[in-house]
């Protein structure tokens, strides 16, 4: 499997509109906290399925689990 690597101290990417990023099979983010941020909805698919949250689906959600 061929591989390009760049190794910098901190990566920053900006899109206008959209940034995409496509793997054939797998997409791994590793690190001790990982921020997902939006301001409408953050949508999950996986095959058939789709959720999608909102600010207030996860505040209600964060009340009755005691999260915040």
């Amino acid at each position: 499997m061929g591989w390009r690597r760049w190794n910098h101290d901190n990566i920053e990417l900006n899109a206008d509109q959209v940034a995409n990023i496509n793997a054939g099979e797998v997409v791994n983010i590793n690190a001790d906290t990982i921020n997902l941020t939006a301001k409408t909805a953050i949508n999950l698919v996986v095959g058939g399925s789709s959720i999608k949250l909102t600010g207030a689906q996860i505040a209600a959600i964060a009340g009755v689990i005691k999260l915040n």
